[in-house]
């Protein structure tokens, strides 16, 4: 982690344009990509356009996005150091997007009724965009890393806090304790579970010294973004060999 992002590229594959659902999908699609990427200041610059039946139940959106960043700057999603903290950048926690990348990976859109609206049981797993909070995100972020107050980053892609925490920890070869009431929510009534793997955007965790905390409080407050401690690196447990192993206790 650490460059800034500087231009998109996106390709596209939908069912027969000839149909009336695969129009309103490409328009649905091409107007998100444009409004998220106006909004958040980067470019899309290019992509790939393709129609084939084979697509008409379940289109592909792929991205990529290309940045740059002073090799200083880079920082690994390796979580170490024992006591360090493990805090909750950006958006707060809801029920969107959860199961997002199982899901939607596997299923198509059509509803019980056979339109185009979405199924009621998948509706969830779409996660649900804030172009706004991610520009905030980006510039905190990378302010963060400039001023070299984080040890290590990742963003909350699938699986959410869930895939993070435990990433971070099994590539240090570090435990982590999470504290699931600390995370913030945007809606009550959210089970552990779903709190731990949900995949609302604009979030990233990143683990840090106890005594940058008040520094990192202070630089998220200027750009408005929510930092919150939600757990903290423990040692790790060993396995049948006596090899130190990550490990995630959930509470």
């Amino acid at each position: 982690m650490g460059a800034r992002p500087l231009a998109l590229m996106d390709p596209l594959f939908f069912g027969d344009l000839a149909d009336a659902r695969q129009r309103w999908l490409v328009e649905g699609v091409v107007s998100g990509i444009s409004g998220y990427g106006n909004s958040v200041g980067v470019p899309t610059i290019g992509g790939e356009l393709t129609f084939d039946p084979g697509y008409a139940q379940n289109p592909l959106v792929n991205v990529l996005c290309a940045g740059a960043m002073p090799v200083e700057r880079l920082v690994l999603g390796v979580a170490s150091g024992e006591g360090n903290l493990a805090v909750l950048l950006g958006s707060t926690t809801g029920r969107d997007g959860i199961g997002g990348v199982s899901v939607l990976a596997s299923a198509g859109f059509v509803g019980a009724d056979g339109a185009s609206s979405l199924d009621d049981a998948k509706r969830p797993s779409v996660q649900v965009g804030d172009p706004y909070e991610e520009k905030r995100l980006i510039e905190a972020c990378l302010a963060l890393l400039d001023q070299k107050l984080v040890v290590g980053i990742q963003d909350l892609g699938g699986a959410g806090l869930a895939c993070a925490t435990s990433e971070t920890a099994a590539r240090g070869g570090v435990g982590m304790d999470v504290d699931v009431n600390a995370v913030p929510l945007r809606e009550a009534g959210l089970e552990p579970y779903e709190i731990m793997t949900s995949e609302s955007q604009e979030r990233m965790l990143a683990i840090i010294t106890p005594e940058n905390w008040p520094a990192v409080a202070a630089l998220c407050e200027t750009w408005e973004v929510r930092a919150t401690v939600v757990g903290h690196v423990v040692a790790p447990e060993a396995d049948e060999s006596g090899r130190p192993v990550g490990w995630l206790r959930v509470r």
